[in-house]
């Protein structure tokens, strides 16, 4: 019974930090990362963009990384082609690009660019915190 009740208990722990929640306006993202003390990621994508297509449905499914999101992160993604949303002093260099935000809204460091493997990804991410 033990065993059972430890294997339902690891599934849903498993399930619980493999989806990862975005954003999308960075009044919302600012707010919820202040209270939840937080940095900003801020995925600049856009719609048939493979690399982006990757990132969110490989990358970011990766338990490590969807757990690393999760737990230090407010994910705002920002769609390339609405240059009206795009957060003040952020320049995208193609798609997908991601920045990381203090919880004010300030940038932290150098734009990351192109899609990467989960590794690659969560070891980059580490470097901001």
């Amino acid at each position: 019974m033990f065993k059972k009740i430890f294997l339902l208990l690891s599934i849903f722990v498993t399930l619980s930090f493999s989806n990862v929640d975005f954003v999308y306006d960075i009044e919302t993202a600012k707010t919820k990362a202040q209270s939840e003390n937080k940095q900003i990621l801020v995925m600049f994508s856009m719609e048939n963009c493979p690399a982006c297509e990757y990132m969110k449905d490989v990358v970011f499914d990766n338990k490590d990384v969807a757990g690393y999101l999760n737990t230090y992160f407010v994910v705002y993604e920002v769609d390339y082609n609405k240059k009206e949303t795009f957060p003040q002093g952020l320049t995208p260099f193609g798609t997908p690009t991601f920045y990381v935000l203090k919880s004010d809204g300030e940038r932290i460091g150098r734009a990351l660019v192109g899609g990467m493997t989960a590794n690659v990804f969560l070891e980059k991410l580490r470097t901001y915190r």
